[in-house]
């Protein structure tokens, strides 16, 4: 696997819902697991990377400059909150972290 220092999700999801990779794909494309994955998708968040779910397994960067990505990422904070996740640094995307 590679360095979890080395890699970034965000460096390959493109914007925008139609853009969704879906996680096991992610897995495959850094060779490692969807775990592994998940705790990247937390990680970076907390460094503030608008990084979303599209309800079907797959993430994707909103963009926080359009209401579409204002939204969802307001959506996916409140979802993270009620699951009871640090989610201070999503709502940063959004300039309220």
């Amino acid at each position: 696997m590679t360095n979890e220092k080395e890699w970034s999700l965000s460096a390959v999801l493109g914007t925008g819902r139609a853009s969704a990779i879906h996680i096991e794909t992610l897995a495959r494309m850094f060779d490692t697991t969807t775990r592994k994955i998940y705790k990247q998708i937390a990680r970076e968040r907390k460094e503030g990377a608008p990084i979303v779910p599209n309800g079907q397994r797959g993430y994707y960067l909103a963009d926080p400059d359009t209401e579409e990505g204002r939204e969802v990422i307001e959506q996916t904070r409140r979802r993270l909150e009620a699951l009871g996740r640090n989610t201070v640094t999503v709502a940063g995307a959004m300039g309220r972290g």
